[in-house]
């Protein structure tokens, strides 16, 4: 259930047959007697989904998910020594990052960038807190790759919004929300002078 495959006295490639149905289900590849890639077949259909790379620096590791077997990764995971820094998620297939995930060494998500409403683009990004709560979003609504809107959350709750309207990278609509998430009160700077010049109060 174990093939090995030598070439100038140095170990190039090692198949095993991990469950015994006489398939080969891990595949590992060298480069000069070093492990540099490990597949698996993890269902035993004869594809190998589960794809680990060790020669990505600056990753220890860097694992991909291919689940519809399309030859495109699905997810995709980065590490460093055992803890994940890095997860990139295509979550419609077409083979662009639909959403990337950072993680601080301890493995807490400390921030996360996604494309809000299908854009083909990374619009949004999250930060959290050490309990994985979202604190704070910025996205860029136009596509001109600056940021526009900014959200603020407190114990989950969305508390206050600040909009850039005009693009000149400066906010000059403001909202207010109550626990309930509920629009309170609205401001707005019609001059772009940095005041506020109508306040609207639900």
């Amino acid at each position: 259930d174990i093939w090995q495959y030598y070439k100038d006295g140095h170990i190039f490639k090692m198949d095993m047959d991990e469950s015994g149905d006489g398939k080969v289900d891990i595949r590992v590849s060298y480069k000069k007697g070093k492990k540099v890639r490990l597949l698996r077949d993890d269902d035993h259909d004869g594809y190998f989904e589960i794809g680990q790379y060790f020669d990505r620096p600056p990753w220890t590791t860097v694992m991909e998910l291919d689940k519809d077997r399309d030859g495109k990764a699905d997810l995709r995971y980065y590490y460093k020594g055992k803890i994940l820094r890095l997860r990139e998620t295509d979550e419609n297939n077409d083979g662009k990052v639909d959403l990337r995930e950072y993680y601080d060494q301890c493995g807490n998500l400390t921030k996360s960038e996604e494309d809000d409403d299908n854009t083909g683009r990374l619009n949004i990004i999250w930060f959290y807190n050490k309990a994985g709560e979202a604190i704070r979003a910025e996205k860029d609504n136009n596509g001109d790759g600056r940021i526009d809107t900014w959200y603020y959350y407190a114990n989950g709750r969305l508390t206050f919004v600040e909009e850039d309207t005009n693009g000149d990278g400066k906010s000059d609509l403001w909202e207010e929300y109550d626990a309930s998430e509920v629009l309170v009160k609205r401001s707005r700077d019609l001059d772009f002078d940095g005041k506020a010049d109508i306040l609207d109060t639900k």
